[in-house]
């Protein structure tokens, strides 16, 4: 599947991960809400609401963090694309390593390349298992009937 021209790309990739956090962060603040919050035998739905309203307030945050970090990703890629002049396995690999490395970038140096490496290698990871299933998954052929 070919992806987006570079320019757009960014913009394209921070909202998919502002959506990922935010769906994301809703259902896990809810939770935390709701398992936090002790059971009223007065209030019926006194629970359920805790779970609501720590939601509503908590993933919006959780889906701006998730944003900047596709936004930083996607910036990365694309500048290592135009530098390099080739599009790659190592451009997201670089660009994990670089989003890490920037984002902890005020925890200090030790911190930064930390962070960076565990951005580094799980961006690896993705990329190994999707050049895993690229292989599993059979090539599309030409239909019954026709000559290649």
């Amino acid at each position: 599947m070919q992806r987006e021209p570079c320019p757009d790309r960014l913009w394209s990739d921070a909202g998919g991960a502002f959506s990922m956090g935010f769906l994301g962060g809703s259902v896990w603040h809810g939770v935390i809400g709701y398992r936090n919050y002790p059971a009223d035998p007065n209030q019926r739905f006194s629970r359920m609401f805790a779970g609501l309203r720590s939601a509503r307030l908590r993933a919006p945050r959780t889906g701006a963090g998730f944003g900047a970090w596709g936004f930083l990703f996607s910036t990365f890629d694309c500048a290592l694309v135009h530098y390099r002049r080739k599009e790659d396995w190592k451009n997201p690999i670089a660009a994990g390593f670089l989003t890490g490395f920037t984002i902890a970038a005020r925890g200090g140096l030790k911190r930064s390349v930390s962070s960076g490496i565990v951005g580094g290698l799980l961006l690896g990871l993705f990329e190994a298992v999707g050049f895993m299933l690229g292989k599993m998954v059979p090539s599309p052929e030409a239909p019954h009937g026709q000559a290649g």
